[in-house]
């Protein structure tokens, strides 16, 4: 049986027993991850996460992801930094004039995205983000990899990001990736953290 075979517990009412079949965790590709969803009960499946360059197709689903993404901090923003941190359609379709875009796919379906900028020899990462239901099966560790990978291949020195004081999370995997704060700033009127990790030559 694949190591991607399914673990599946069924729930009907509170009394029922839970059936279930431990396939091999240890055994699964890294990129193998754990979605819930809700069909008849609760089903738990492994899928496998495919990082891939996004096209203009692609665009409304980027932009869903980072509604939806973004959308429990929006208090957090001012008007205007929220804006520019959930972008429109057209200013993501933008952007693939401006650099290099991925997504993260499970089932052709997107759950997470990230987009770099190339300033100089820094490559500079931004709008990277994993819907809420998605997280902690390490899809925005993916997307980092392919980042820096492409950032290797093609000659830069450094990757730069700027991120919010109150992104905790996203906070500890940048630095667990290896970047540090270099600086500080604001978004209109939101604080900022510029964040930096020097690549090996």
């Amino acid at each position: 049986m694949s190591v991607f075979a399914c673990l599946v517990f069924i729930v009907n009412s509170p009394n029922m027993i839970l059936f279930g079949v431990n396939y091999l965790f240890r055994s699964i590709l890294p990129q193998a991850i754990i979605l819930l969803s809700k069909v008849g009960g609760f089903i738990i499946e492994m899928k496998e996460v495919e990082i891939r360059t996004a096209s203009v197709n692609d665009v409304a689903a980027i932009a869903a992801v980072l509604a939806a993404s973004f959308l429990e901090y929006k208090s957090l923003y001012t008007e205007k930094a929220y804006a520019a941190t959930t972008p429109s359609e057209e200013v993501i379709k933008n952007r693939f004039a401006e650099g290099k875009v991925w997504v993260a796919a499970v089932e052709e379906t997107i759950v997470g995205t990230v987009s770099v900028v190339p300033q100089n020899e820094s490559l500079y990462i931004r709008s990277m983000a994993v819907l809420p239901e998605a997280r902690g099966h390490r899809i925005g560790e993916q997307l980092l990899s392919e980042v820096e990978r492409y950032a290797v291949v093609k000659g830069f020195r450094q990757l730069t990001l700027s991120t919010t004081p109150f992104l905790n999370r996203a906070i500890r995997l940048y630095e667990k990736f290896g970047f540090a704060p270099s600086d500080t700033g604001d978004l209109y009127g939101t604080p900022l953290i510029t964040m930096e990790k020097e690549l090996n030559d």
